[in-house]
């Protein structure tokens, strides 16, 4: 699901995928354009058995470990940046190296055959609410007004 950055792949990937795109193994949805429907999308993360989320050099956030703990989906990112730490310390699934499909691979399988535990997903949903980013966004700007940050 969502938009295809092809300038982002590599040469075996493009090969790869133009053969997943043209004939796609029966259990897998493959859809390269934003969704804009939430609601729709949130529907394909409830059905799904791993939330797939490795991108290649990609030091940001994404809401995707948000929706794996939401609708305690596992989720594989890679192990670089800030998802990677994340997904690591809730253990709401497993990082690997973005660039080893057969790391990629045994992670996938070892996702489908070894639960992720609920607390683990409760852990995340608690510290990523509403509540919480108030609060931290109080903390930091008192920090900022108060001269505690520079």
């Amino acid at each position: 699901m969502g938009e295809v950055h092809k300038d982002t792949l590599t040469e075996e990937d493009l090969v790869w995928f133009e053969k997943v795109r043209t004939s796609p193994p029966e259990n897998l949805l493959l859809h390269t354009q934003y969704l804009a429907d939430e609601k729709a999308f949130n529907e394909v993360i409830a059905a799904c058995d791993v939330i797939f989320a490795v991108y290649r050099n990609f030091p940001y956030s994404s809401n995707m470990p948000g929706k794996a703990a939401h609708f305690q989906k596992p989720i594989l990112v890679s192990n670089r940046y800030l998802m990677g730490e994340r997904v690591l310390k809730y253990r709401i699934g497993l990082a690997v190296d973005e660039n080893d499909s057969s790391q990629i691979l045994s992670a996938l399988l070892s996702l489908k055959d070894n639960p992720i535990s609920i607390e683990s997903f409760k852990s995340y949903c608690e510290d990523f609410t509403h509540l919480r980013l108030s609060e931290n966004l109080n903390r930091f700007l008192n920090l900022c007004t108060t001269g505690g940050v520079k």
